[in-house]
């Protein structure tokens, strides 16, 4: 789709010739022939090809303005692209905006028959060093040259080398596309534009031959393509959504999984606003089925705002004392990560990241952060374990990694920002010379940070599993400092690294380093992709159920410690109770009906009160409005006679069945409303429930407690492990010590600590 409302699928050859031929760029013209492509509302839309009048690439803006028909300005009328034909509920249904806009290519090429067929004979001929198959040939051919006395390779040189060397760097948008026919007409194109005449075999060789695409290749490429036919299939009610940087990836994923509403309509300068764009990403990502949190699990760490995303990930920040954050505009995603504390900072871009960290684990904001496994073809200079960085063990298995740190808004093809921070700047700061980032032999003019040796490679050693690598990142901990606001506020040269920055920046410095060039030729795709795999198929959902096995240690075993269910919260979808929740609450019943069934009650009234904590905080998730009013909530006079029964029971061994039956009612009657449309009311309405049903277990183990001390006032003390039960024993003898335990009960702003609500975890 293009940029604003609209855009273009080429086909080449084949197809119905019998079209209409008419401007391949948006035009007035254009504007009237966008609604021949358009159908009435409910009958969804019709795609055919037109034929396009000529092919730019990449052009100015003076040129597309200087090109006949190229640009055009007015109405940007947006459609939802559902077949109901309703106009988008999230923006206004039209843009009017006095910037001169075009269509612009969304870059899939679609080869017909006729058209593949002219590439099979240009690949067997003319471009065969351009596919495997000719290259392997050639170099077997040379090859036995060689051995039989003739003009080979001189036995020196592998197939890669060979292929380096004898490639033709052909480009499909230029060489092959600008080949192709336009309209099929170039009369009706020189009376348009007198600049274009002569454009031909001859201008087409002219522009395009260089010393290492020979104007022999360009004729044989032009002599056969030029017989196609160029079309383009328009998308008139379609959206553009640009993936080419950090930036614009970090913001398809945070605008595309929202749930909630965008912003409010900002005012129109005569550009695209900020909204529509954002509609365009959130349209997308609804499309594709994109949500915030998808097969991951955090422990330890706060939710945060709505807009960061976790994507088939496992985050455990295990310090109690202190919960770990993600940031706003944060992605993380295929990251198994163990540490005491986890920060990550807002608009950063988390990938990868595996292993488990004995230090807290920063990162700051704004920053990328990608952790890859090298291929067996690393070599390190000297080896990476004589600079002191390996955290591998003898006898222990160990893997290379490159940690691929900037900042997201870095230009890749500049050398203006580092970290970002301007190189200048952090040249300064840091005491590094141009020496350290660059080989000597890359001229000045042409150094960046696509050649820059700045992410260093550490040997990482594993206990068995290469997933559960030892992690350090002590070697970047001198970037987090640089980039505080407080190091880096202003342009004092007084400015120093702390101990612990300058050792970090050592360290680094003394490590093996490579540039983002490098690394994509050296990275280990293939164990990356059985990395993510295990994290996806075992990871995740290992982490989840071992956490559900902590849950059940800590109520049965009346540990003080969190059952934190933020992870289910993060994950849940209004729409349905399954995954995480139904887990969730179906360990809970476990527990609860265990509990029950020793006449453990205070046990059963905590696992009660945890339940309708975890209902409450999911019916939180629901946005304001959506409440099914009015709509009678199934079975409410049979959950007041349940918990009424629960409240009057006294649990003994002969009535020990019934309070169970009881128990197991709740459960029943709970999952037959959530078996219906979910809303915020249901819920809140299941978890007030809960909540009596944690006041009735409180009310019978306090009655319990309070028979207890009657009977020992009269039969003596005794000793108790259930309430309800006493047996009783001789008094202590004159001088013994006794020691009793009960829990501290204070008056927090009228509420009882040892009552819900204010007991809840």
């Amino acid at each position: 789709g293009g940029h604003h409302d609209g855009g273009a699928r080429n086909d080449v050859g084949g197809g119905d010739r019998d079209i209409e031929e008419g401007d391949g760029a948006a035009s007035s013209k254009r504007k009237e022939r966008q609604k021949v492509l358009l159908v009435a509302k409910g009958e969804g839309m019709r795609l055919r090809p037109m034929t396009v009048t000529c092919f730019l690439q990449k052009p100015s803006p003076e040129v597309m303005k200087g090109t006949h028909h190229c640009t055009f300005g007015g109405d940007l009328s947006y459609k939802d692209g559902n077949d109901n034909g309703n106009d988008s509920s999230d923006i206004n249904n039209t843009a009017q905006t006095e910037q001169e806009c075009a269509w612009i290519d969304t870059g899939v090429v679609v080869f017909l028959p006729g058209a593949a067929e002219q590439l099979r004979a240009l690949a067997g001929g003319a471009l065969r060093c351009c596919t495997h198959r000719g290259l392997q040939a050639m170099y077997d051919k040379e090859r036995a040259n060689d051995d039989s006395g003739g003009d080979g390779i001189g036995g020196r040189g592998t197939m890669e080398e060979y292929a380096k060397n004898h490639t033709v760097k052909v480009e499909l948008y230029t060489h092959l596309m600008l080949a192709l026919s336009t309209a099929g007409n170039e009369a009706k194109l020189a009376k348009q534009d007198k600049r274009r005449q002569g454009r031909g075999l001859q201008a087409y060789v002219d522009e395009h031959t260089t010393s290492k695409v020979s104007s022999e290749l360009l004729t044989e490429i032009y002599t056969r393509l030029s017989k196609l036919p160029f079309r383009a299939a328009a998308v008139p009610a379609g959206r553009f959504v640009h993936l080419g940087t950090t930036s614009e990836l970090l913001d398809f994923l945070i605008c595309g999984s929202c749930l909630g509403k965008l912003p409010s309509p900002e005012p129109r300068g005569g550009t695209l606003s900020t909204l529509e764009v954002d509609a365009g990403r959130k349209s997308l990502g609804q499309k594709i089925g994109l949500r915030s949190r998808f097969n991951s699990f955090a422990l330890g760490v706060e939710p945060g705002d709505d807009d960061n995303v976790l994507l088939s990930s496992v985050l455990l920040s295990l310090d109690p004392a202190q919960a770990g954050r993600i940031g706003s505009g944060t992605v993380v995603e295929h990251s198994s990560l163990r540490c005491p504390h986890l920060v990550v900072g807002n608009n950063c871009l988390v990938s990868g990241i595996r292993g488990t960290s004995s230090a807290s684990v920063v990162i700051p904001d704004g920053m990328c952060l990608q952790m890859m496994p090298l291929s067996s073809a690393w070599a390190s200079p000297g080896g990476s374990e004589e600079n002191g960085d390996s955290t591998a063990m003898p006898g222990v298995s160990s893997m290379n990694y490159v940690f691929v740190c900037l900042a997201v808004k870095d230009p890749i093809k500049a050398a203006s920002t580092i970290y970002g921070i301007p190189v200048d700047c952090l040249l300064k700061l840091s005491r590094l010379t141009e020496s350290d980032l660059w080989d000597d032999s890359i001229e000045k003019d042409k150094r960046m940070l696509w050649n820059a040796r700045i992410h260093p490679v550490l040997e990482c050693s594993s206990s068995g599993d290469p997933d559960d690598v030892i992690l350090s990142l002590r070697p970047l901990q001198w970037i987090t400092f640089l980039t505080s606001s407080d190091s880096i506020g202003g342009k004092d040269d007084g400015i120093v690294l702390s101990a612990e920055a300058q050792a970090s920046l050592d360290l680094w410095r003394s490590l093996p380093r490579l540039s983002l060039s490098e690394v994509r030729n050296l990275a280990d795709p293939e164990a990356e992709f059985a990395f993510r795999s295990s994290v996806n198929s075992a990871g995740v959902a290992v982490a989840k159920s071992s956490h559900l096995t902590t849950v059940r240690h800590i109520i049965l075993g009346r540990k003080h410690l969190q059952t934190d269910f933020r992870y289910v919260v993060d994950s849940f979808v209004s729409a349905s109770i399954e995954g995480d929740a139904s887990e969730a609450l179906s360990c809970l019943d476990d527990i609860l009906l265990t509990a029950m069934k020793s006449g453990d009650l205070d046990i059963v009234g905590r696992a009660f009160m945890v339940i309708g904590d975890l209902l409450r905080a999911l019916g939180s998730t629901f946005a304001d409005g959506i409440e099914a009013q009015g709509r009678p909530l199934a079975n409410e006079e049979q959950w007041r006679l349940c918990v009424g029964a629960l409240r009057f029971s006294k649990h003994s061994s002969s009535n020990q069945d019934k309070t169970v039956e009881i128990a197991k009612k709740l459960v029943s009657l709970r999952d037959q409303a959530l078996s219906t449309t979910l809303c915020r009311r249901l819920l809140y309405f299941l978890a007030a429930n809960y909540e009596e049903a944690a006041f009735a277990l409180t009310e019978v183990c306090v009655l319990s407690s309070a028979a207890a001390i009657s009977s020992r006032r009269s039969s003596g003390f005794g000793t108790s492990n259930k309430a309800g039960s006493i047996t009783t024993n001789t008094p202590l003898a004159a001088g013994t010590w006794a020691v009793a335990t009960a829990p501290a009960r204070v008056d927090l702003q009228g509420g009882w600590s040892d009552t819900p609500p204010i007991s809840y975890e």
